[in-house]
């Protein structure tokens, strides 16, 4: 899976560029979705993680 980080204000926001199965590119239309960043919360670094996944829905909260 290729990812990217983007900032987005205090966050970093991981974006997915490209994924694959088997080594066989997918459609990105097909690709999980979601609300990943990470940030901070004083001197910790704090995740959020929220994945959906076309035809299958919510995964990961």
């Amino acid at each position: 899976m290729g990812m990217t980080l983007l900032p987005d204000g205090s966050r970093l926001r991981y974006l997915v560029r490209r994924w694959s199965f088997l080594g066989i590119p997918l459609p990105k239309v097909l690709a999980p979705m979601g609300g990943v960043y990470e940030t901070t919360d004083g001197e910790q670094f704090v995740f959020h993680v929220e994945i959906n996944v076309p035809i299958i829905g919510h995964i990961v909260t």
